[in-house]
Formats: structure tokens, sequence, C-alpha cells
């Protein structure tokens, strides 16, 4: 999503989102908001992701399907833990950035696609 794209809410948790975005920018704190995609990996241990692709891989490891509904076309964005880390990292260092808010982007994967490789 591009920072100019309009912002859409379609669940309680995405307005809610919005929603503590909007009180933030009408108080005096200072903040930056990093939106992060869907995160995956683990620095820590060999254990594998909680989420979206730590369900997934935990359903397969068992030997259970994996649900998916529609036509096979949804997308998704994913981030590896590290990057987002990294983006962090950075993002902090910045002036410019404060009272600002970010997509941090990731790479686009056809969940379709993703479930035939685990």
């Amino acid at each position: 999503m591009e920072e100019t794209a309009e912002n859409e809410a379609k669940t309680i948790y995405a307005k809610n989102k919005l929603l503590c975005e909007e009180m933030l920018k009408a108080s005096s704190v200072n903040f930056t908001i990093l939106r992060i995609s869907v995160a995956y990996g683990n620095l820590l241990d060999t254990n594998h992701s909680s989420g979206t692709v730590g369900f997934f891989i935990r359903k397969v490891a068992k030997g259970n399907n994996i649900t998916l509904y529609g036509d096979g076309s949804l997308k998704q964005t994913f981030s590896y833990v590290a990057d987002l880390v990294n983006a962090i990292l950075i993002t902090i260092q910045l002036d410019e950035v404060i009272n600002e808010c970010y997509n941090i982007g990731g790479e686009i994967i056809l969940v379709y696609w993703l479930l035939h490789i685990l």
C-alpha cells in the first residue's frame, strides 16, 4: 500500500488502529508509526514464528490441511523479522519521521503458492 493510499478500515481491528493513530496525532506526544505487514521468523530459537506463517507451518507439520477461501488469488505481504528490526533501527534515528505514519513493505506472496512450498 502506498503512503498516499486512502485508509480503509474493514474490520474492528483496522478501525481501532486508525483511531489510535488519530488520537496520537491529536495529542502532544511525539510518535512514529510503522505499519508492519505480516511478520515471520524467529531470531531467538528454532521455533517457527507465531502468526500466519507459524500457523501454516504447525498445521502442515501435524499433517493437517490448510483451508483457503476464494479462488486462490489472495496475496499477502510477508516481512522477515530481521528485516523489520533493521527498518525500525534505521527509522528511529531519523528526525524527519517524527509524527508520521509509514507502511513497512515486505514481499508480496500469493498465499496459494506459499502453502505449496511448506
